[in-house]
C-alpha cells in the first residue's frame, strides 16, 4: 500500500513538469525522493525514565551520546527509592521506562498492571561489596566480628535494595544477628557514603559500581556467590508508556556494544541480551 501511495505521489509530482524544457534531469534521477516518504522514521520525543541512583554515572555518560545520535531525542532521569517510583507511577502516566535492581518491586509493578512483562530485559548486573575509606587497612570480611569494625553501614533493607541484599548476604553468612551492635541501617546509599566517610573503623556494604568510581573509597572484598541473589538491572516499558516507539530505541541504545563498554568501565558486568531488530 505504501508502495502505491509513493508512485502516485510521484506521478502527480511528474505531471506539471512533463512540458518544462528548464528541468534539470540529472537532479531529478539523483533526488532521494525516498526521504520524502520515510514512512517508518519516529518522531524526536522526551523519553521519561525511572532508574536508581547506582546507574547515575553510567547513564551522564551514555545519554549525552545517545541525544546527539538521535537528533531532536531527550531523555529525563528520575533517581528515586522504589516506594517514591510506585507512588510516581500510581499518580501519573508519563514514565516510559523503569529500570530496577529491586524484584520485589517489579512484583509489586505486575500485581498493579502497571507494566508490559513481555517487555522486561536485563541491562546488567551488580556485584555486592564491602567498603571503607581509601586510607582504610581493612583486608577481608572476616574481620567484621573482630575490634577493627565499630561500625557497619547498610541502606534500610525495607527501601533501598542493596540494604535487602545486605541483609540477605549477611543472614546467609550467618553474621547479621551476631553483628547487630554494629549494624547501622541508614535511608540511602548516599547516607551510607557520608556515615563511613565521617565514622573512624567503620565500612559500608554497597554495590561494586558505587565504589569504583570514588578515589576516597575503595572495595575491601565482595560477597561471595550465593550468599545473596544476583543484582540485575531490569529494564521495563510502563503500560502507559506516552512514547513507546521512542523508548524502545534508547532501550536498544542500553543494550548496545557500546553501552556495554560503558557499563563494564563504571563496574557493572554488562548483560548478554542483544538489541531488538
Amino acid at each position: 500500500m505504501k508502495k502505491i501511495f509513493f508512485l502516485l505521489v510521484l506521478t502527480i509530482l511528474f505531471i506539471p513538469l512533463a512540458g518544462c524544457s528548464s528541468i534539470n534531469l540529472d537532479e531529478l534521477k539523483n533526488f532521494d525522493y525516498a526521504s520524502l516518504f520515510d514512512f517508518d522514521k519516529v518522531e524526536p520525543a522526551d523519553i521519561h525514565v525511572y532508574a536508581p541512583m547506582s546507574l547515575r554515572s553510567v547513564l551522564e555518560e551514555l545519554i549525552p551520546t545517545f541525544e546527539s545520535e538521535n537528533e531532536g531525542f531527550t531523555v529525563s532521569i528520575d533517581y528515586g527509592t522504589p516506594s517514591a517510583i510506585m507512588k510516581d507511577l500510581e499518580d501519573t502516566s508519563t514514565t516510559d521506562l523503569v529500570i530496577t535492581t529491586s524484584q520485589k518491586q517489579l512484583v509489586d509493578l505486575q500485581s498493579k498492571d502497571l507494566i508490559g512483562v513481555a517487555t522486561k530485559k536485563t541491562l546488567a548486573t551488580n556485584a555486592l561489596v564491602l567498603f571503607s575509606r581509601a586510607t582504610s587497612e581493612l583486608t577481608s570480611l572476616d574481620e567484621l566480628s573482630t575490634y577493627s569494625v565499630q561500625k557497619i553501614v547498610i541502606g534500610d533493607p525495607s527501601t533501598v535494595p542493596c540494604g535487602q541484599y545486605a541483609k540477605e548476604a549477611l543472614t546467609n553468612m550467618g553474621l547479621y544477628d551476631s553483628l547487630q551492635d554494629k549494624i547501622s541501617e541508614v535511608k540511602s546509599v548516599t547516607e551510607i557514603f557520608e556515615t563511613v566517610e565521617d565514622t573512624r573503623d567503620s565500612c559500608g556494604i554497597v554495590y561494586k559500581s558505587d565504589v569504583v568510581q570514588n578515589p576516597d573509597f575503595k572495595v575491601i572484598a565482595s560477597f561471595p556467590d550465593g550468599s545473596y541473589t544476583p543484582v540485575p538491572y531490569t529494564i521495563v516499558m510502563t503500560k502507559t508508556a506516552p512514547n513507546p516507539e521512542q523508548a524502545e530505541i534508547f532501550e536498544n541504545f542500553l543494550l548496545s556494544e557500546q553501552a556495554k563498554s560503558a557499563f563494564t568501565n563504571h563496574g557493572f558486568d554488562p548483560s548478554t541480551e542483544t538489541v531488538q531488530e
